[in-house]
């Protein structure tokens, strides 16, 4: 039983035990657990938790692949849950189009990202919300793309320096830091340093998931391999565990 006033502890275990089932694979028992915490953050009013929760929500619509889905439900999150029309920044809303940034520019809707990616970095900045790191990272992300390596070295520059000065740990976020380093690595040819980084990543998670990033580890190894293939080696086993 749950004392009356102890809702707000309940959803903060049910999104952290929604998170071990994303990360663990278990995507249904995830969705009925997260369908359920959400109904239970309405009916209690409470707009933050309620947001919390369909961010997880479309972190499991990414999994599934169903993007055009979680682009939609981020709009109308950002609209429903009254953040557009809040007339100074908000943590959650900051967090909400960073999230619709990755999603836009994994569906290639590159200059929709970036206006994303930038809004929601100057949001999150302004809330003092280390959650700013995912904007340097996606604007550095677009960066190289655009075989800008300059401004994306910059970008990643920018993200060290505010968890650096935030006091993050650095577990919580050196080998996302890495993968982003390592597509720069890789277009200027320091293969050996690139593979030699990501080893370092992946020797730190062996036997176990990185909270929060299920998908990390198989970019790593991905990454791993592309370092590998691009020095000559033979990675053919590498992309068949894969």
């Amino acid at each position: 039983l749950v004392a009356a006033d102890g809702w707000p502890q309940q959803l903060l275990i049910q999104s952290t035990l929604i998170e071990c089932l994303l990360n663990e694979g278990h995507l249904e028992q995830a969705r009925q657990r997260l369908r359920s915490a959400v109904a239970q953050a309405r009916r209690h009013g409470s707009l933050v938790m309620e947001a919390v929760l369909l961010l997880q929500h479309i972190g499991l619509l990414e999994i599934r692949g169903e993007l055009k889905r979680a682009d939609a439900l981020l709009d109308q999150m950002y609209d429903e849950l009254g953040y557009a029309s809040k007339a100074g920044p908000t943590l959650m809303g900051g967090r909400i189009r960073l999230r619709r940034a990755s999603v836009l520019e994994q569906l290639g809707r590159y200059k929709e990202a970036a206006d994303f990616y930038r809004s929601g970095l100057e949001e999150c900045l302004a809330c003092q919300d280390p959650m700013a790191f995912q904007g340097y990272l996606g604007l550095a992300d677009l960066a190289a793309g655009r075989s800008e390596l300059e401004s994306a070295f910059s970008h990643l520059a920018d993200a060290r320096r505010l968890l650096q000065c935030r006091q993050i740990a650095e577990p919580l976020y050196e080998c996302q830091l890495t993968l982003a380093y390592t597509h720069l690595w890789l277009r200027q040819g320091q293969h050996a340093k690139a593979e030699r980084a990501l080893s370092q990543c992946l020797a730190l998670y062996t036997g176990r998931i990185p909270f929060g990033h299920p998908e990390l580890l198989p970019r790593l190894a991905l990454q791993l391999a592309r370092a590998q293939m691009a020095a000559g080696q033979n990675v053919i086993a590498l992309l068949d565990g894969l």
